[in-house]
């Protein structure tokens, strides 16, 4: 495993069994995002996130809905040390497989919300695990009760707003260049309805990681 608890972000290998196993992620605070990869065959990328829970998983390079079995994550939520893989041939077998986890800290908020199809629509924060709000440079969003994509921003190619360029992690396509979201101080503000990333009350999940707006004394670091 290789760790960087300041950011709250762990890379790691390991093989699996076929059986009920925990695997260490070296954060030392709960993971409430999780994408593993089965290394040998064609294997899709397994995720857990904390607002789906250990009862179901998405598919990070499908654009299918929440998949709910007990045989990915054992019904087991993450710990500060390990998450529980189970028989799913995706997260366990007697093979070798990758994971990328992240927790939330200084850097990192991870969340949902309900978007509401309206074009000029609504701000969604983004909050770090002291409680301060980030300024996006990566956003990551995915309406887990439709079929829809895996959507990817980020102010490297969108320095100014609106933000519109993304990717999707489910196609192989260039980057799309449609009007979509702002990065603003403490989060993002839709800036188009009637499809995603803010379709018609569909829940989203998220993971943003981003700079804190202030320092623990005050001092203002970003603002957009």
């Amino acid at each position: 495993v290789s760790v960087n608890q300041t950011l709250g972000m762990s890379v790691g290998t390991y093989t699996g069994t076929g059986s009920l196993a925990t695997i260490g992620h070296g954060l030392s605070v709960a993971p409430e995002f999780i994408a593993v990869k089965r290394l040998n065959g064609a294997w899709q990328w397994t995720v857990y996130h904390v607002s789906v829970g250990a009862t179901g998983h998405l598919v990070l390079n499908t654009t299918g809905v929440t998949q709910t079995t007990a045989t990915a994550w054992d019904d087991t939520a993450p710990t500060s040390s390990v998450f529980t893989i189970k028989t799913d041939g995706g997260v366990n077998a007697v093979d070798d497989f990758m994971f990328i986890a992240f927790a939330p800290s200084e850097y990192i908020s991870i969340s949902s919300y309900s978007a509401n199809n309206v074009a000029n629509g609504a701000f969604y924060p983004a909050i770090n695990s002291l409680g301060i709000p980030l300024q996006p440079i990566f956003h990551l969003a995915k309406g887990i009760a439709t079929t829809g994509h895996w959507y990817m921003f980020d102010a490297a190619r969108s320095p100014d707003n609106v933000v519109n360029k993304y990717f999707y992690t489910d196609l192989a396509n260039a980057e799309f260049s449609i009007d979509k979201l702002d990065f603003v101080t403490g989060g993002v503000k839709m800036r188009s309805g009637g499809g995603d990333p803010n379709y018609a009350y569909n829940p989203y999940i998220t993971l943003t990681i981003g700079i804190p707006t202030i320092d623990v004394d005050g001092r203002i670091l970003a603002g957009r």
